[in-house]
Formats: C-alpha cells, sequence, structure tokens
C-alpha cells in the first residue's frame, strides 16, 4: 500500500518583527494561501470498503475512531490526540476527530496534478457532501487568502503557507520545498528538578539523559511543568554523572505553545541561565 508523506520543507525564521514583516511581503506577492497550523498527529486516511487506513508519519497503521471514507478517497490532516487543545476539543465534541488540510485521490484516481489551493476546495466540496453524522468527525482547517498577519495572530499554533499558483511542485511520499510554516515560539525561563534516563540501545554503554524534568514556582512551591529533550550529548552524559551540581539551575526552555497546566509544546534545550535565580522562575497563566 502506498503511504503518502508530506511535510513543509522549510520554516519562517526570526523575531516576531521579522516574521510579521515577512507574513505582510508574502501576502503583498499574491503568490501564497493560508491554512491554519493545526496541533495534533499527521496522518494520510485512505477509504476502504469496510473500513480507514489511518497510517501516520512513521508508516505506521494507526487506530483511530473516524467514519469509513469512500473507498479509493484518500486525505490527509492532523488527528486531535495527545496534547491538551486536542483534549479539550475532543471533550467538546465528544468524538474523536481529524483536522483535514488536503485531498491526495477521489475514487482511486490521483488529484495531486492540482494546485494546493484547488485540492483544498475540492476537500471542502468532498467534506461538504458526507452526511452530516460524518461531517463533524473530518473538519477542514480554516484557509485564508489575506490578512496573514492578523490570522497569524490569532491562531494557536500558527499558518502553513502553500502557494496559489497551479505548478506546485507536490509529490506525494516527499518533502514540499513550497510549502512555509510559520510558528509562534516562545522561550521560558525553568528550573531543573529531575530528570530522565535514557533506555535507547544506544546511549546504554555510558549513563544517558533522555530528557530533563523542569518546573516553576506557583506561590513558594516549585511544580513540575515539562520534560525537556533535544539535549547536547554532553550534557545527557554530565547530567547522569553528576546531577547535584545541575539540580536547581536554571534553563531556558524553547517551545512552540503554552498550556494551562504549564506544558510546553515541543519543548526543547536552548541555554542555561546562569544570571538567574531560581525563585525568578515564576509560572504565568497568562502566557498559555
Amino acid at each position: 500500500m502506498k503511504t503518502y508523506y508530506q511535510r513543509c520543507g522549510s520554516s519562517l525564521l526570526g523575531t516576531e518583527e521579522e516574521k510579521i514583516a515577512a507574513l505582510n511581503e508574502l501576502e503583498k506577492s499574491g503568490k501564497y494561501f493560508a491554512q491554519s497550523k493545526c496541533d495534533g498527529i499527521w496522518a494520510v486516511c485512505i477509504g476502504n470498503r469496510k473500513s480507514n487506513k489511518i497510517i501516520s508519519r512513521n508508516g505506521k497503521e494507526k487506530p483511530y475512531d473516524l467514519p469509513v471514507l469512500n473507498a479509493g478517497l484518500t486525505i490527509t490532516g492532523e488527528l486531535g490526540y495527545g496534547s491538551e487543545e486536542s483534549t479539550k476539543r475532543f471533550e467538546e465534541i465528544g468524538h474523536e476527530f481529524m483536522d483535514v488540510y488536503d485531498i491526495l485521490t477521489i475514487d482511486g484516481n490521483s488529484v495531486t496534478h492540482l494546485s494546493d489551493y484547488e485540492r483544498f476546495n475540492l476537500l471542502k466540496s468532498v467534506v461538504s457532501r458526507m452526511p452530516k453524522e460524518m461531517r463533524e468527525y473530518y473538519l477542514p482547517v480554516k484557509c485564508y487568502t489575506k490578512d496573514f498577519v492578523k490570522h497569524y495572530n490569532e491562531e494557536n499554533e500558527g499558518l502553513v503557507l502553500k502557494p496559489l499558483k497551479k505548478d506546485s511542485n507536490y509529490k506525494a511520499g516527499t518533502t514540499n520545498v513550497d510549502w512555509i510554516k510559520v510558528k509562534h515560539e516562545y522561550d521560558f525561563d525553568m528550573v531543573i528538578m529531575d530528570y530522565e534516563i535514557s533506555t535507547a540501545e544506544t546511549k546504554v554503554s555510558i549513563p544517558m539523559a533522555k530528557n530533563l524534568i523542569v518546573g516553576q514556582y506557583v506561590g513558594n512551591e516549585l511544580k513540575r511543568m515539562t520534560k525537556v529533550g533535544s539535549l547536547p550529548l554532553q550534557l545527557c552524559k554530565d547530567v547522569v554523572a553528576d546531577f547535584d551540581s545541575y539540580k536547581g539551575k536554571v534553563i531556558t526552555v524553547h517551545g512552540y505553545k503554552r498550556f494551562k497546566t504549564g506544558a510546553v509544546r515541543h519543548p526543547s534545550f536552548k541555554c542555561f541561565r546562569d544570571d538567574k535565580d531560581a525563585k525568578d522562575c515564576v509560572f504565568n497563566l497568562a502566557e498559555c
């Protein structure tokens, strides 16, 4: 079975001011439209006669309770799963769902020769013709052709910009260099509280940390907030070898979203903050 894999080839990097300026220029060019960036698990859903085949990014089939699509219909999107935002939406909707943003085949025939914008409008048309009881499971993402900055500021995750032109170089199974992710990025100063040891086969000869457990103060109590990965290799070794010298240190955590529990989406280690006192790392609900 063909597993379709599609991801962005580039990201809009820089300060928020630089991103805003770039978004304005991209909108003025008239070459792009924007879709809301979703918070979930990327997947492709392939309709069959009796069941769906839902394939995750790693190529493995994923059990997920969605109504069966027509045979030969293939759509891609984000399964609402895992994050606090997805859990909240699940509770509001009352069942599992998929934020859909692209269509690859209809009746088994490929439509990837169409532009990104044409495919998205085709997807919306296909979803609109589904029975009502199905439409609430397959939710087309928001789409914008203007006011990129306004919508970027309103969206939790950010935007994905795609070309309006027909020759969009779309090839299922490859990276699309024409798509641009524009994500909200934040830095949070947090205190090292603990670590998780790595169990990877390549990291057992020398004990290494897989994640740092970090927190912030709520009142006078230091509370766990999130787990931080993407650690420098030497730091992974040093933390396990002499954790007492790292416990209580302040680090800057880089991430893409803050949840009300204090957790951070895709947290990664940025740097140590030797100039900052641990007591100054205070949880701010307004950042969520």
